[in-house]
C-alpha cells in the first residue's frame, strides 16, 4: 500500500509541503487573537462578527488600570485616563473593597465598530448594567458616542460592576470557580447594585418605581429578567440605603459571600428577612406613589390606538404640517421599524425597517426622522453596514416613494434634527471627531456647517419659525460658545467644565454672534425637548417637580435705567403647562400646526397623544406639586450649600447622587502610547 502511495514522485513531494506548510503556520502568531484579547476556555465559536474596517491598537499604561484605543478615538481615550482613578477610588470607598487586579478599558468611537469586535465576545455576558456597558472579567468595554456625560456614566458601571463581582466571587479563576458553583444570585441583586452604585436615584428610576408598583408589574422580583430585574434590584437598593443607610451594603455582600446564602445577608445585617424586606419595601414605594399621584391631572385628550408591544422602545413621535400623517419607531431589542400613522383612519403601516435581535447592548437612536415643513416628505437618518445614510421619502407615491439616498461621509453619528422653515436645510445634532455638536446641512449643496465646536453635548436643535435662531438644550455652564477640547478637561479653574443637567440656550444664526441666549438656567433641574410655541413664547421638558412635564417661557423686555435713552434687560416668565402622574418621553410642536404631540408610558404601556395648542393665557391657574422624591433632593442641595458657606471651600460631589464631572490631576506622569497593536 506505501509502495504505491510513494511510487509517484509528484504525490510524495505534496505531502511533504502540506506538512511543512502545516508546521510553518503553526510556529506563525496569530496577530489578530492576540488583538482580539483571546478569552480561553470562553471563547464562542461560530460568532465572528463582521468587520466593515481594520483597528489599529495603541494602548495607555498605568498601575491600576490599562487604557486600549485604535485610531480615531485618542480623545474618549484621554478622558477615560483622566477620570477612571477617581471614579475607582469612589467605588472602592463605597463598598469598602479594595480591587487587586488590574483593569482593561477598551474604547470604541461608536456602538456600531463594537459590535464589529470579537474582543471579549462571551453570549452570556452580554446584556449587563443596565444595557450601557459591556464587562467581561476585567475587562470594560466602552462605545463613545460623541457625549462625556454618557461616557463617564459608562465608566463608573463597568468599574461598579468589576468591583461588585471580585468582592462577591473572588479575583482568582479558583476563587470564580468556587463562587459560581456554590453562590448562585439573581439579576436584580447584581445588577440592580451596580445600577444603583453607578447612578444613584433620579426622576427616571423614581417615574420607573412608581409606574412598576401601581401597575403590579414588579411584584415578583425573582421573575424578572433583563432591563426590568435591573432597575427593580436598583430601587431595593435605594430602599435599603434610604432607610438603614449606605454603610450596611459593604455588610450586606460580605455576609452573602461567607454564607453562600442572600437571605441570610439581609439577616444577618438589617434582621429582616428577603421577603420581609421586599414586602415593606413595596409598600414604601406605593405608599409614596400614592401620595404623589394624588393631585395630578391627565392628558386633555385619549392616546390614539397605537398598539405597544412588550419589550419594545417606541419614540420619536412626530405629526406633518396638516396633520394627516404621523411617524414613530419602535426597537424590540435592535430590530428596528419606521412606522407610519394614518390619522384619519386610524391605522399604521410599516415605512422602513432594519437591524435584528441581539442580546446585548443596542443602539435605540436609530432611524431618526423629521417632516419637511410645508410639504408631506419625510427625511430619515439610519445607519447600514456601519455607515450613516439619509433618505428622503413620500409616504404617498405608491411607485417612487424613495426621492434621495446618501451616505453621510462627513458626520459619524446623528442624535436628533429638524427642518428650516423654508425646507431647504436641517439642523442636526451631530457627531463629528468624537464630538458633539450642532450642524446645518444644505440638502441640495451636501454642505454641513459647524455651529458649535466644544465639548459640551448641544441637543434637540429646533429653527425659530423666521428661520433666525436655534434653540437646543445643552449640559454647557458658559453662555459663550468656546472650542474646547478634551485637553482642557484637567483645567477647570480656567475654562467652564460640563453640568450634570441640561439647559435650553439659543443661537443667532444671523449675527452668529458668540454669546448665547438662556432661557433656563437651575442647578440639578434637568430640561429638554425644546420647541417654539409661538413667537417670544418657547416650550420645554423639565423635571422641576420631579416629573417631566411641559414648561412654557415667555421672553420679554423691560426697562432697567434711563440716562439719556432707555435702557432695556431681558425678563423670563416660566409656567408649567401640564401637571401629569407619569414623565413625558417626548414632545413635538409641528411647523405651522395649532397642534402638540406627547409620549408618555403609563401603566406599562406607551401611550401617543395629540393635543391642540392651550392659550398661554389658561396656563397660570395650573400648579405643579414637588414630588417626594424632588424634595428629598432639595434638602440635601440646601444641606450641601450651607455646609460649602460654612467650610467656605468646594465640596466634593457625591458620587452616588448625581453625574457631575470632575476632574483629577494627572499624578502618573505624561501619557505616552506604550504599545501598539493591529486588529
Amino acid at each position: 500500500m506505501f509502495s504505491t502511495l510513494f511510487s509517484n514522485h509528484s504525490t510524495l513531494r505534496k505531502i511533504i509541503l502540506l506538512c511543512l506548510g502545516v508546521f510553518i503556520l503553526q510556529s506563525v502568531p496569530c496577530y489578530r487573537s492576540i488583538a482580539q484579547f483571546y478569552n480561553g476556555s470562553h471563547t464562542d465559536f461560530g460568532k465572528s462578527r463582521v468587520q466593515h474596517r481594520k483597528f489599529f491598537w495603541y494602548f495607555y499604561r498605568f498601575r491600576e488600570f490599562n487604557v486600549y484605543f485604535y485610531t480615531g478615538c485618542k480623545e474618549p481615550a484621554d478622558y477615560v485616563v483622566k477620570t477612571a482613578d477617581s471614579i475607582i477610588s469612589e467605588m472602592e470607598r463605597f463598598l469598602d473593597y479594595t480591587l487587586d487586579e488590574k483593569i482593561f478599558f477598551i474604547v470604541f468611537n461608536n456602538l456600531r465598530e463594537l459590535q464589529q469586535s470579537n474582543i471579549g465576545f462571551v453570549t452570556d455576558q452580554m446584556y449587563n448594567t443596565g444595557g450601557i456597558t459591556r464587562v467581561v472579567g476585567t475587562k470594560i468595554f466602552l462605545q463613545h458616542e460623541g457625549s462625556y456625560t454618557n461616557l463617564r456614566e459608562q465608566i463608573r458601571s463597568g468599574i461598579a460592576e468589576t468591583v461588585i463581582n471580585q468582592m462577591l466571587m473572588g479575583g482568582t479563576i479558583r476563587d470564580r470557580l468556587k463562587s459560581s458553583t456554590l453562590l448562585v444570585l439573581p439579576e436584580w441583586y447584581t445588577k440592580g447594585l451596580v445600577s444603583y452604585a453607578a447612578k444613584g436615584w433620579s426622576t427616571e428610576m423614581d417615574n420607573y418605581i412608581k409606574d412598576g408598583v401601581k401597575s403590579g408589574k414588579i411584584r415578583k422580583f425573582n421573575n424578572l429578567s433583563g432591563a426590568d430585574a435591573i432597575l427593580t434590584g436598583h430601587a431595593i437598593w435605594n430602599y435599603i440605603a434610604e432607610r438603614y443607610g449606605h454603610s450596611v451594603i459593604p455588610g450586606i455582600l460580605y455576609m452573602t459571600k461567607l454564607s453562600r446564602n442572600i437571605e441570610s445577608g439581609f439577616l444577618y445585617v438589617l434582621g429582616t428577612s428577603l421577603s420581609t424586606l421586599t414586602y415593606d419595601c413595596l409598600d414604601y414605594y406605593l405608599a409614596r406613589a400614592d401620595a404623589d399621584d394624588g393631585n395630578r391631572s391627565s392628558p386633555p385628550t385619549e392616546p390614539i390606538l397605537v398598539k405597544s408591544r412588550q419589550q419594545t422602545l417606541y419614540g420619536n413621535f412626530r405629526l406633518n404640517h396638516d396633520k394627516k400623517y404621523a411617524v414613530y419607531t419602535s426597537n424590540n431589542r435592535g430590530k428596528f421599524k419606521l412606522l407610519l400613522y394614518d390619522v384619519n383612519n386610524n391605522r399604521s403601516s410599516v415605512l422602513f425597517k432594519g437591524g435584528y435581535k441581539r442580546e446585548e447592548i443596542i443602539n435605540d437612536n436609530y432611524p431618526v426622522a423629521a417632516w419637511h415643513p410645508s410639504k408631506n416628505i419625510l427625511t430619515i437618518f439610519f445607519e447600514k453596514k456601519g455607515r450613516l445614510w439619509i433618505r428622503m421619502i413620500d409616504p404617498e407615491s405608491e411607485k417612487n416613494p424613495v426621492i434621495l439616498t446618501r451616505e453621510m461621509h462627513q458626520l459619524n453619528n446623528i442624535f436628533d434634527f429638524s427642518y428650516h422653515p423654508d425646507g431647504n436645510k436641517l439642523v442636526m445634532s451631530a457627531v463629528k471627531q468624537s464630538q458633539n455638536d450642532i450642524f446645518v446641512y444644505g440638502i441640495s449643496s451636501n454642505n454641513i456647517e459647524q455651529v458649535t465646536d466644544d465639548i459640551f453635548d448641544d441637543r434637540q436643535p429646533q429653527f425659530t419659525s423666521d428661520g433666525k435662531k436655534i434653540i437646543f438644550s445643552s449640559n454647557r455652564s458658559a453662555d459663550t460658545l468656546y472650542t474646547l477640547k478634551t485637553d482642557h478637561f484637567s483645567d477647570s479653574a480656567t475654562f467652564p467644565v460640563p453640568n450634570s443637567n441640561k439647559d435650553i440656550f439659543i443661537y443667532n444664526s444671523q449675527s452668529r454672534s458668540r454669546m448665547l441666549g438662556r432661557l433656563t438656567g437651575s442647578h440639578d433641574i434637568d430640561e429638554s425637548a425644546p420647541e417654539e410655541y409661538s413667537p417670544g413664547l418657547y416650550t420645554y421638558l423639565s423635571d422641576r417637580n420631579g416629573i417631566v412635564n411641559r414648561y412654557l417661557v415667555k421672553t420679554d423686555s423691560v426697562i432697567s435705567h434711563i440716562d439719556t435713552i432707555a435702557h432695556y434687560r431681558a425678563t423670563l416668565t416660566t409656567l408649567p403647562m401640564t401637571n401629569y402622574a407619569r414623565n413625558i418621553l417626548d414632545q413635538n410642536v409641528p411647523d405651522g400646526s395649532n397642534s402638540i404631540t406627547e409620549l408618555i408610558r403609563h401603566d406599562d404601556d406607551f401611550n401617543f397623544y395629540i393635543h391642540e395648542k392651550r392659550d398661554a393665557s389658561e396656563l397660570s391657574e395650573i400648579r405643579a406639586p414637588e414630588t417626594a422624591y424632588r424634595r428629598i433632593l432639595e434638602k440635601e442641595t440646601e444641606k450641601k450649600r450651607k455646609a460649602k458657606e460654612k467650610s467656605g471651600r468646594e465640596e466634593e460631589a457625591d458620587p452616588f447622587k448625581s453625574l457631575d464631572i470632575l476632574f483629577m490631576e494627572d499624578t502618573s506622569g505624561t501619557v505616552e502610547p506604550e504599545g501598539k497593536k493591529s486588529e
